[in-house]
């Protein structure tokens, strides 16, 4: 069995675990328990599973074009997160096709990164908490976040324009 094989086949069970542990589900019985005032409420759930899809749909192209192609350069797709740019680092030229999608990729992996990070950082709350973070833009207009129609959420504008 060659090195790239062994690597192929260990990349598709890590995709394979990924895919399979992000399809958790609750059970009847679960026990919810409730932070106290202040305390810690964990990561927020919506920016983590967010990232999570977010990076799962960027790497998984570049998982099957590291496991599909012949350059070498293109073993370092095999890295989330910085293999995108490893491989551009690492090409000398070719198509703008392809340097436009590595860069593509490698920010959409970026992005889930920082929402992964970002989802311990910005801890998970109730939506009043978040309604009334409020930013003022100019004189009396205020934008804060608001739930819209639906499962919807968004950006409020209010005030004198």
């Amino acid at each position: 069995m060659s090195s790239k094989s062994g690597i192929r086949r260990c990349a598709a069970g890590a995709l394979a675990l990924a895919l399979l542990g992000s399809a958790a589900t609750a059970a009847a019985q679960q026990n919810v328990v409730v932070a106290e005032e202040g305390g810690y409420e964990g990561p927020n759930a919506y920016l983590f599973s967010s990232g999570l899809i977010t990076t799962g749909l960027s790497y998984t192209p570049a998982l099957i074009v590291a496991i599909n192609s012949d350059r070498e350069e293109d073993d370092y797709l095999y890295a989330p997160f910085v293999g995108p740019w490893l491989d551009l680092g690492a090409r000398d030229g070719g198509s703008k096709t392809a340097t436009t999608l590595l860069v593509v990729d490698g920010v959409f992996q970026t992005i889930g990164a920082l929402q992964i990070i970002g989802s311990f950082i910005f801890t998970g709350g109730d939506a009043s908490a978040s309604a009334a973070s409020s930013t003022k833009v100019a004189g009396d207009t205020v934008v804060a976040p608001a739930r819209m129609p639906g499962d919807g959420y968004g950006l409020v504008a209010v005030g004198t324009f």
